[in-house]
Parts: structure tokens; C-alpha cells; sequence
């Protein structure tokens, strides 16, 4: 099933998604699910009215909420969380990862990998390419 459409919009060329799911089909989709992010308009639209609680926040201030209760706990825990949080909600997800790589890449990668992709560039002396 087709989840969502890129399309641009007649007026001002910009892309925008057109997206397909409605309620909990949209809400269960990790790469669409924006949680508290929807606005209220975008609420009704995709038909989400009750399933979220009231309040609405920016990307910004989910960003700045996850990474307050997430920096007190152990790694293992940070590290499922993450995870939980990938499963939920991708775009969330990713803005952490880009915000905080030098602390979530360890968590992200196993911890031989985490360090290595941290210093690849002072490791690796010449780049090869595989045949």
C-alpha cells in the first residue's frame, strides 16, 4: 500500500507529501508520525482527533524534551530508548541523531563500531574502492 505521494504545489513549486494513512495507521507509521508535532488542522485532515493528547509542540521542543530525559540515564537505557523512539517516530529520531551524534553514535553503533566511525577520517590513510 502506498503510504504517501510527493507532489508539488501548483503556486508556489515547492514538494510537499501528500500522505494516504489516516488515525492509527498514520500514527503507527515510523518514517509519517510527527506524535505532538501535528497541528490542529493537520489533526483533523488526517483524522487523528482523540488519539493524541491535547497539547501541540514543535520538533524543536521534542527534540529539547528527549534529550533532557534521556541524558540522566544509563547507556542501555538511552540506548532502547532510542530505538523506541526510531520505531515511533523516524524524523524525531533522526534530528536527535543529528543533533547529538558525538554522544548517540556510541549508543546508536556497537561500541567497536561507534568509536571507529567517530575517527574514520584520522584511521584511514587511502580510500580504495571494492571490485
Amino acid at each position: 500500500m502506498k503510504t504517501f505521494s510527493i507532489k508539488v504545489d501548483p503556486l508556489t513549486n515547492e514538494e510537499y507529501w501528500e500522505v494516504h494513512l489516516r488515525g492509527q495507521q498514520l500514527l503507527s507509521d515510523a518514517m509519517l508520525n510527527k506524535a505532538s508535532a501535528f497541528t490542529e488542522e493537520e489533526r483533523l485532515f488526517v483524522e487523528l482527533s482523540g488519539l493524541l493528547g491535547t497539547g501541540v509542540s514543535s520538533l524543536e521542543h521534542q527534540c529539547s524534551a528527549r534529550s533532557r530525559t534521556s541524558g540522566a540515564s544509563p547507556t542501555t537505557s538511552r540506548s532502547s530508548s532510542s530505538c523506541r523512539a526510531a520505531d515511533r517516530n523516524e524524523v524525531l529520531f533522526y534530528r536527535l541523531l543529528l543533533e547529538n551524534l558525538t554522544e548517540m553514535v556510541p549508543i546508536v553503533y556497537t561500541p567497536t563500531v561507534g568509536p571507529g566511525c567517530l575517527q574514520l577520517s584520522h584511521i584511514t590513510r587511502r580510500y580504495r574502492a571494492s571490485i
